[in-house]
């Protein structure tokens, strides 16, 4: 830890530098970028202990109502398309065996592996959620966080990690724990944001900081990846404001019963859609280096 101006900050988890740049606060948390590989972090960590039971009562979500595991199903039935488009991804590259779907939710992506006949497990530390995806799924349903876990060396050919980075409490653990539990060549799945440099806290209605505690810059994952054994073999970026304000997106229920409601009415109010998007996309959020990206990693043979 060092002081920064009035900051405490850790060293980045990615490089170890110590040059970091206060870009915005939200929720008591500031948020900035080290300028040496672009990663962006917190300034101080939410406490370990305290952080469950911080998440589960909305601490970081301005009092709005967390998404139930009835609700969260729901979101994730809108998301089938990308999950299936994330499998064909993966299957096409992975070597045979097991998949490994952390963070799983209620089970839908795992549900459409196995569509495929593709051998799977999952890792959802939230119990309801991860009583639904038994249920849905039949498969193995892991409760203890991965790096507890003790899985053998190669035990998985492809490991599918969507919204989860951000998350994290050291990503370079995570991924170095992903890369030893891969096979050779194995496969790594990221879904995940990637920000450039001059984004601004109005870019996002809400960065949900204490929750999320890491977003990649727009090349932080090759850093990332060269120190630990992978290689960045596909990307896909879009837009996040595209993606954010698209119909489907609008028509997904989130934490906030009102921003339901004002969501769902700009979607069937005629001509409202159009305006807000045009509004949002050209004005509001021009300039706005946030992105959202699916990353595969391959694990380098002999690493």
């Amino acid at each position: 830890m060092q002081k920064i101006d009035k900051y405490t900050v850790p060293t980045c988890d990615c490089c170890g530098s110590s040059q970091w740049e206060y870009r915005f606060s939200e929720n008591g948390f500031h948020l900035g970028r080290c300028s040496n590989c672009g990663l962006y972090y917190l300034s101080e960590m939410p406490t370990q202990k305290r952080r469950p039971a911080e998440v589960k009562g909305n601490y970081f979500t301005d009092n709005r109502d967390t998404i139930h595991a009835s609700e969260s199903k729901e979101a994730e039935l809108g998301r089938r398309k990308r999950f299936q488009h994330f499998c064909t991804l993966v299957r096409k590259l992975a070597p045979p065996g097991k998949w490994l779907d952390i963070g799983c939710g209620t089970g839908l992506l795992m549900a459409v592996a196995l569509e495929l006949s593709i051998e799977i497990e999952g890792v959802e530390p939230i119990s309801e959620r991860r009583e639904l995806a038994a249920k849905l799924t039949g498969a193995t349903i892991h409760e203890r966080q991965i790096e507890l876990l003790n899985f053998a060396p190669a035990s998985f050919a492809a490991v599918i990690l969507t919204d989860v980075f951000s998350h994290l409490n050291s990503p370079a653990t995570t991924l170095s724990c992903i890369h030893r539990m891969l096979k050779p060549c194995g496969i790594l799945l990221l879904y995940t944001s990637e920000i450039g440099t001059g984004v601004k806290k109005h870019h996002n209605y809400s960065w949900d900081l204490g929750d999320h505690q890491y977003y990649l810059g727009d090349h932080t994952i090759e850093r990332y990846a060269y120190q630990i054994g992978f290689k960045v073999i596909h990307r896909e970026k879009k837009w996040a404001p595209d993606l954010l304000y698209s119909r489907d997106s609008l028509l997904v229920n989130g934490r906030s019963t009102l921003r339901n409601i004002i969501k769902k009415s700009c979607v069937y109010t005629p001509g409202v859609l159009q305006v807000l998007r045009w509004y949002i996309l050209k004005i509001r959020n021009k300039n706005n280096p946030h992105y959202v990206s699916t990353l595969l990693l391959k694990k380098i043979a002999g690493k």
